[in-house]
């Protein structure tokens, strides 16, 4: 089992109800200045608040956890950093589907991550 079969529970569907179309997360993508110690509790905390904000997770979504170093402040790098994560993608077309959320953790770890919407709706 996955980390993120542990977290959702395969099959589970997680999601909450919500008024808005229905967006569907399919990748979440994590730049940070340094290595993340815990992963799966960061990821747990992100797939939390995604669903809380009634976003479905796609069945088949993916993570990506990259410590970034001094670029974690750098947008161009972050836009081309990701780009690579989807080569068949243009970049542009999946930033206009993406949604950039800052973290903190308490072992003073800080960057960013990205959500990858499935479809156009943010």
């Amino acid at each position: 089992m996955g980390i993120l079969d542990s977290i959702l529970g395969k099959g589970s569907g997680r999601q909450l109800q919500s008024q808005e179309p229905e967006k569907t997360i399919l990748s979440i993508a994590v730049l940070s200045k340094f290595r993340i110690s815990n992963s799966y509790a960061l990821l747990q905390q992100i797939i939390e608040e995604q669903c809380s904000q009634g976003y479905r997770i796609d069945e088949d979504v993916t993570t990506h956890i990259i410590p970034v170093g001094t670029s974690v402040h750098d947008p161009d790098y972050d836009k081309a950093r990701i780009a690579r994560l989807f080569p068949d993608s243009d970049p542009d077309e999946i930033f206009s589907r993406s949604v950039e959320k800052p973290f903190q953790a308490a072992d003073g770890n800080f960057g960013k991550y990205y959500i990858i919407f499935k479809n156009s709706a943010r």
